[in-house]
């Protein structure tokens, strides 16, 4: 990520704020409203916080160095790498991963990406997951990496136009495309159109002799798919009592929504609360893989 551009845009839309507000100001009767000393100081820290969260790792992070092929990342300490050989990874279509069953195991991010792909290193932390009435232990994934042999010795650029982009032709699963630079490597940034209920991001870096693409890739959960998942019933359940009998029988829903609502009143705040909390999970995460973009060299 390019810490320039992204500070430059911040910087700008923040002028923009000020400057709204010193003309509004100048039209108020309220004297402290055109403290412009006040306005700035607080706008200074606005910006420094933004700077701060995106450029400073959290010290209990750990490395991961890939000798093979040149290059090292920074992650968090609670997520553990998976290789995944590229024959374990299979496409039904251009919307179907179909991975070793692990779910979780691979973000769905970047199915163009796994076309050409030779190794997956993907970072995960275990979770627990009710599904269909059982517990299942499963792999929450917070990024993958991604090594593309460049084989046909193609430049860069022709690699990511005939490599990945031709696979999506003919779709509307690209949302954006934009050049960056990440620590003197310049490099593709992809953001997609949500599929199978996640956003996705894909960054690729080109090794400095050309003969690897390596990819970055990540995925966040729309709330609106986790709405309608077991872990929120699942969640649900360590605060009602009654809950956890019926939905260990399946009964929960026998009766429809409505009904449903009017058997367990207090779950509608339980949901509110939940949304909050799982919304700023996931930015969270959209931080921390910030960070570790940030942190990727050759």
């Amino acid at each position: 990520m390019n810490k320039t551009r992204l500070l430059i845009g911040s910087l700008v839309i923040l002028l923009i704020v000020f400057g709204a507000s010193l003309i509004l100001c100048q039209k108020s009767n309220n004297p402290n409203s055109c403290d412009i000393k006040s306005q700035s100081q607080e706008l200074n820290l606005i910006n420094n916080e933004y700077t701060k969260n995106l450029s400073k790792l959290p010290d209990d992070w750990k490395t991961y160095e890939n000798k093979s092929y040149g290059f090292q990342i920074n992650y968090p300490e609670e997520f553990n790498e998976n290789k995944i050989d590229a024959k374990d990874v299979s496409f039904k279509d251009r919307n179907d991963l179909a991975t070793t069953g692990q779910e979780g195991e691979i973000p769905t991010a970047s199915m163009g990406s796994f076309k050409t792909v030779k190794e997956i290193i993907s970072f995960n932390s275990t979770v627990n997951k009710w599904i269909d009435g059982k517990m299942f232990k499963t792999k929450d994934s917070l990024f993958a990496i991604g090594i593309h042999p460049n084989e046909s010795n193609l430049s860069f650029k022709e690699f990511v136009s005939q490599e990945i982009l031709s696979y999506y032709k003919g779709s509307e699963i690209i949302k954006s495309q934009e050049i960056v630079e990440v620590n003197g490597t310049e490099g593709y940034k992809f953001t997609y159109n949500p599929t199978e209920g996640s956003n996705n991001i894909t960054y690729y870096f080109p090794s400095k002799d050309n003969k690897t693409i390596v990819s970055l890739n990540t995925h966040t959960e729309l709330l609106s798919e986790v709405l309608k998942s077991d872990d929120i019933f699942f969640e649900f359940s360590k605060i009602n009592p009654q809950f956890k009998i019926d939905l260990e029988k399946g009964t929960f829903m026998d009766n429809g929504y409505d009904e449903f609502l009017k058997k367990y009143p207090d779950y509608r705040l339980f949901e509110k609360d939940f949304s909050v909390k799982y919304l700023q999970k996931e930015k969270d995460k959209e931080l921390a893989f910030a960070q570790i973009v940030d942190s990727f060299r050759f």
